[in-house]
């Protein structure tokens, strides 16, 4: 019995072809679509979905399918034999600086602006962070710190990791973001380095297990005054947190969303297209700033 051909070709067409089709897309369907849709043709889903409504955004991302085909369901397995990986790099460094520009969707919020650049910039691997000058989106397993009294933004996303944040009265920041659930010697490390350079720093803790590493800390560190703030819930919601002055006023915010019980593709663990629990793609987009809450912290 012959072997039956996939109606899927690779094809390479430039830059301002995939600028055209994903302006398009994101225009008629918004960004958290773009997002769901750019991997479910980039096959980490079981299968890939060809319709007419996504098929000018596959051909503009190297797939090319006959519209008589359509619509069409591939493998995850086919896919990736068709995906040419050094052009599919090349397009999220590509998408990365066009979500960067400021004139395109000027009405993203600094936070989606930076998480957009940060994913297609992430080297098959969340454990990375963006900072752009005083500007840090915190990735997984990661540490950043900014000197000095001038304004700063930090954001990170949180499932079921702890976030911890230090501001000084000079003004510098620490930030980390850890997914021990049995409080990761790393980050209880880096924090206490940076009390040890900045001894009246005021200690804020966030995510499932913030109220456990208050504890930890103010019994086997002697720290006093810890602010913390408990995720609730664990599995099934993504939060969103920020720490930002502006205009010389600090602010601490955060915002929780459900995820759906769907996987989310990624690039995460170092293979692309990795499957990991965590909701469809698209609703670990940031949400507008306006849906943001103060945090309502509590005190160790």
């Amino acid at each position: 019995m012959a072997q039956q051909t996939l109606p899927v070709t690779w094809v390479n067409p430039d830059s301002d072809v995939l600028e055209t089709a994903a302006r398009a897309y994101i225009g008629q369907h918004g960004v958290p679509a773009f997002l769901d849709e750019y991997y479910n043709l980039l096959g980490t889903r079981a299968q890939a979905d060809f319709t007419a409504e996504n098929h000018a955004l596959a051909g503009a991302l190297g797939l090319a399918v006959p519209t008589e085909a359509l619509p069409l369901s591939v493998s995850r397995k086919d896919i990736f034999n068709i995906i040419y990986w050094a052009k599919l790099t090349l397009d999220r460094k590509f998408l990365a600086r066009l979500f960067a520009d400021p004139a395109y969707l000027p009405e993203l919020s600094e936070l989606q602006r930076l998480f957009l650049e940060w994913h297609f910039l992430a080297p098959r691997n969340y454990s990375w962070s963006l900072v752009k000058g005083r500007k840090v989106l915190l990735g997984w397993n990661d540490i950043a710190e900014l000197h000095g009294p001038a304004d700063f933004a930090m954001y990170t996303n949180l499932m079921g990791c702890t976030g911890v944040f230090a501001l000084t009265s000079d003004g510098s920041t620490h930030m980390s973001h850890y997914d021990d659930d049995n409080l990761n010697p790393a980050q209880v490390a880096a924090l206490m380095d940076f009390i040890r350079r900045y001894p009246d720093a005021e200690v804020g803790i966030v995510g499932a297990h913030a109220e456990k590493m208050a504890r930890h800390l103010a019994e086997t560190r002697g720290l006093r005054e810890i602010l913390y703030h408990v995720k609730l819930i664990y599995w099934t919601t993504g939060y969103w947190v920020g720490f930002y002055r502006r205009q010389g006023q600090f602010q601490a915010v955060y915002c929780e969303v459900p995820l759906t019980p769907e996987y989310v593709p990624s690039t995460h663990y170092t293979e692309y297209g990795k499957w990991f629990i965590y909701g469809k793609f698209g609703e670990t987009y940031p949400r507008p700033e306006a849906d943001f809450r103060q945090i309502p912290f509590d005190t160790m």
